[in-house]
C-alpha cells in the first residue's frame, strides 16, 4: 500500500501508533504483520524477543530490516517470537494497547483459535453448512479470546447465520469478548455489516460501550462506515461520546483517515463541527497532523478547520507535526500563511521541537527553506544556539 513520500506502509503506520502508545517502551521489538486467512486480514501484534539466548542480535537486526521493507511474514517471525494478540480484522489500537502492554509485560499470551470447525463456519459457511455442523457437535462458549460462534459470525457478515444462532439455538448477543469487552455488534459496525447491525440493534440498546468506552459510532467512524453512522444517528445515539482517551467520533475518523464518515458528520447538521475538541483540546486537525496524513489534512482544511487552534498545553497543529516530522505536513501550512517563527503558548518556535529530538532532517528543513531563526528564544531567554538543542544544530 502506497501512502505516498513522506506516508509509511500500513504497518510502520501501525508502530508509529504503538510507539506513542507505550513511549516507544517496546521501540523496536513489536511488530504489527498482517496476514490473509479464508481470505480474511488477520492481525498479528508480536515482541520480537530482547533475550539474547533466544535471538542473536543479528538475527533481530535482519528481521528489523525485513519489516521495514515490507519483505517479513507471520510464518517467518513467529518462531523467533511471542505473539502478544491476535485478531481477524484490524483492532483499534486504543482497544488493544492495554492488553498488548499486558502480555508484554507478563509474558501473556493472546491468539484465536483458528482451527475449530465451528468458528470456521460461522464465520464464512453459508446457513445449510453451519446447521450441519451444529447438529454434529456441541456448542463451545468461546474461544480463548472469548470470541463467540456469534462474534465470528458479526465478522463474517452472513445475516441468516447470524439469525439462525440468535433465533434457533438461542446465542447471547450480550457476550463480552476478553480483549477489550466487545459484543457481536460492536464486531459488526466495525466491519461494516449493515444488516447484521440492524439485525442487532432490534434486541440492543444503541448506547452499548466497550471497556474503552467506544460506542458504536465510534467503530462506525473507525470504519468509514457512513451508511451505519447514518442508521445509528437516526436510533439517536450520542454523537458527543467520549472514550477513554477523550475521544469522539470526529476525532476517531480524523485519526484514521476516514474522509467519507467525517463529510457525513459535517454535511448531516447534527452537532458535529470540523473544530470539535476533545478532552484535551485536540481538534480532528490536530490528530491528522500528528499522523503525518497529508491527504487528511488537506481535506479538514478545505472544510474549514482552523490551522490556528491549540491544544490545551498550547500546540496547534504545525507544531504537533514539527515534533512527529512530517515534513509535508509541516510544508503544508507554511504555505497556508503560517510563520516559521510561530510559537506555542510557552514561547517555543517550531524549531525547538526537532533540536530537542535531533530530527536533523526536519532541522535543515526549517533553517534552509523556511528560514528559521536559530537565535530565536524558546522561554525562559534561552537560546536554541545555546541550549541543549546545539549539538543537533552542529551539524548544520
Amino acid at each position: 500500500m502506497n501512502f505516498g513520500v513522506h506516508f509509511m506502509r500500513e504497518e510502520e503506520l501501525l508502530k508509529d501508533e504503538i510507539d506513542g502508545f507505550f513511549d516507544k517502551e517496546i521501540f523496536n521489538y513489536l511488530f504489527p504483520i498482517k496476514e490473509k486467512r479464508e481470505g480474511k486480514s488477520v492481525y498479528h501484534y508480536v515482541l520480537v524477543s530482547s533475550d539474547k539466548e533466544k535471538v542473536d542480535p543479528d538475527k533481530r537486526k535482519m528481521i528489523q530490516e525485513q519489516f521495514k521493507a515490507g519483505s517479513i511474514s507471520f510464518e517467518e517471525i513467529k518462531d523467533y517470537s511471542q505473539i502478544l494478540y491476535s485478531g481477524w480484522g484490524r483492532d483499534p489500537l486504543e482497544s488493544i494497547s492495554d492488553k498488548i502492554r499486558r502480555a508484554f509485560m507478563s509474558g501473556e499470551n493472546f491468539k484465536l483459535t483458528f482451527d475449530n470447525d465451528l468458528y470456521n463456519a460461522a464465520r464464512n459457511c453459508g446457513l445449510e453448512e453451519v446447521k450441519k455442523l451444529f447438529e454434529k457437535k456441541e456448542v463451545e462458549e468461546a474461544d480463548e479470546n472469548g470470541w463467540t460462534c456469534l462474534h465470528h459470525a458479526a465478522y463474517g457478515g452472513n445475516p441468516e447465520v447470524v439469525g439462525y444462532l440468535v433465533n434457533d439455538l438461542h446465542f447471547s448477543f450480550n457476550v463480552k469478548d476478553k480483549i477489550c469487552g466487545r459484543r457481536p455488534v460492536h464486531i459488526a459496525v466495525r466491519e461494516g455489516h449493515t444488516d447484521i447491525v440492524k439485525f442487532f440493534l432490534c434486541r440492543e440498546k444503541i448506547d452499548v460501550v466497550d471497556e474503552n468506552n467506544w460506542t458504536l459510532l465510534h467503530y462506525a467512524a473507525y470504519g468509514n462506515h457512513s451508511e451505519i453512522a447514518q442508521f445509528l444517528i437516526d436510533a439517536k445515539i450520542n454523537v458527543h461520546e467520549r472514550d477513554a482517551s477523550g475521544m469522539e467520533p470526529i476525532h476517531v475518523a480524523a485519526k484514521n483517515g476516514c474522509e467519507d464518515v467525517i463529510k457525513f458528520f459535517l454535511d448531516k447538521n447534527i452537532g458535529i463541527g470540523i473544530d470539535d475538541v476533545d478532552s484535551e483540546g485536540r481538534t480532528p486537525l490536530h490528530y491528522a497532523a500528528r499522523k503525518g496524513d497529508l491527504e487528511m489534512v488537506k481535506f479538514l482544511v478545505n472544510k474549514g478547520a482552523s490551522i490556528y487552534a491549540k491544544r490545551k498545553d498550547g500546540k496547534e497543529p504545525i507544531h504537533v507535526a514539527t515534533e512527529m516530522g512530517h515534513i509535508n505536513v509541516v510544508e503544508f501550512f507554511l504555505g497556508k500563511g503560517i510563520s516559521i517563527d510561530d510559537v506555542d503558548s510557552e514561547g517555543r518556535t517550531l524549531l525547538y521541537y526537532p533540536t530537542r529530538k535531533g530530527d536533523l532532517e526536519m532541522v535543515k528543513f526549517l533553517v534552509n527553506k523556511g528560514g528559521a531563526n536559530i537565535y530565536a528564544k524558546i522561554g525562559d531567554d534561552v537560546k536554541f544556539i545555546h541550549g541543549p538543542c546545539r549539538r543537533t544544530l552542529q551539524h548544520l
